[in-house]
């Protein structure tokens, strides 16, 4: 009896080591794909009201090891997003003599793709915990939601686009203005996003 419960002891002792072997596992990918804060905090309360705490851990640790986690597909977009932003703005800036405008053109075309990516990436990753029970919002470190910054970025770009474009004076980050004839499936796509865009800053209000 004395050795069938030392046994048990040990197999418990050598299942919390490999826990936390995973844990620091699950620690170091999140430091390599630059995961932020609140996607962290939300996992702990997740791993902290679960009752089999080993299935919550594998499963996240397994998703991420593959590429799979949605925030990491939050992360890929953002930084396209961000990179692309740049771009946009460093070549808005040297248009001097509106010689780039085709360049321009073609630019905010791929930050409204990006656009869409990333409040569908985002949606799907508030889903992921939704799922779960657990209503969160997304945010970087600087903790301002994410999906207001294509409101905030639109609002930037606007004092140089309206000189070159016809451009809404309302807030448009996905630039239907600029839409060409026989896009219906991306003006479909877009509103979808733009629904999608507006409920996440009402669920903003919901969860602060």
């Amino acid at each position: 009896m004395h050795n069938s419960q030392k046994q048990k002891d040990e197999m418990e002792e050598c299942e919390q080591k490999i826990f936390k072997i995973k844990l620091d596992q699950l620690g170091s990918l999140y430091k390599v794909y630059n995961i932020p804060k609140v996607h962290q905090d939300v996992f702990n309360r997740l791993l902290e009201a679960s009752q089999n705490k080993k299935v919550v851990l594998e499963e996240e640790l397994n998703l991420m090891n593959q590429k799979l986690a949605p925030v990491q597909h939050c992360m890929f977009v953002i930084n396209a997003r961000e990179n692309c932003l740049k771009q946009v703005l460093s070549i808005l800036k040297e248009n001097n003599n509106n010689n780039e405008v085709d360049k321009i053109k073609d630019k905010l075309k791929d930050l409204r793709m990006i656009n869409i990516n990333t409040i569908e990436c985002i949606v799907k990753w508030q889903q992921y915990f939704n799922n779960k029970n657990m209503g969160c919002i997304f945010k970087l470190d600087d903790n301002v939601p994410y999906q207001e910054r294509l409101y905030s970025d639109y609002q930037e770009l606007r004092p140089f686009l309206e000189d070159l474009f016809k451009v809404s004076d309302q807030r448009d980050p996905f630039f239907i203005q600029l839409l060409e004839k026989g896009e219906q499936r991306l003006y479909i796509r877009i509103r979808r996003a733009e629904a999608e865009l507006l409920n996440l800053i009402v669920n903003n209000i919901y969860f602060k």
